[in-house]
């Protein structure tokens, strides 16, 4: 799943999370606030994660792979903040 962002921009933004199976299994929340990004996820109920994580591109031509696998060297950890100069 690919949400666009303006991460200038301070705010918070919902977005469908999507399981490797391609399925919407929850939604994400995006927030960027005093220099600070955090993501976080909300799996729909009676779900679990067993594995989760992001990463930031800086533009859709930068992408190189949809394998979870292969991005996993870059992963970011939801539910943590991440200070600015990290993206």
């Amino acid at each position: 799943m690919f949400a666009p962002l303006d991460l200038a921009a301070q705010g918070m933004l919902t977005t469908p999370l999507v399981g490797n199976n391609a399925a919407i299994v929850g939604n994400v929340i995006i927030t960027v606030a005093a220099g600070q990004l955090t993501v976080t996820c909300q799996p729909a109920p009676g779900l679990t994660a067993t594995r989760e994580f992001f990463t930031l591109f800086p533009s859709l031509d930068s992408i190189q792979t949809l394998n979870v696998d292969l991005l996993a060297g870059q992963a970011l950890r939801p539910a943590h903040q991440h200070p600015e100069g990290l993206w």
